[in-house]
């Protein structure tokens, strides 16, 4: 007969727990990039010309632009 402990069972579950938070991260990466996709040409040239990159998510833009004192995308 197998004996299952309560550590091996803690250590799965954790396990579990821990794959389970990967995969929404990725599932939201994926979300983000299929939005900015399907952002319309102009607006994605806009951004683009306002130093955001082209295809990967950002939380924020570090690229210094001259009208960046007065206009921010």
């Amino acid at each position: 007969m197998v004996e299952i402990s309560e550590a091996s069972v803690r250590a799965e579950l954790d396990s579990l727990i821990f794959n389970d938070r990967q995969l929404a991260q990725r599932v939201r990466l994926l979300e983000k990039m299929i939005d900015t996709a399907n952002t319309p040409l102009w607006k994605r040239i806009l951004f683009r010309i306002d130093g955001w990159p082209r295809w990967t998510v950002v939380a924020d833009c570090q690229a210094w632009r001259p009208w960046h004192r007065w206009y921010r995308s």
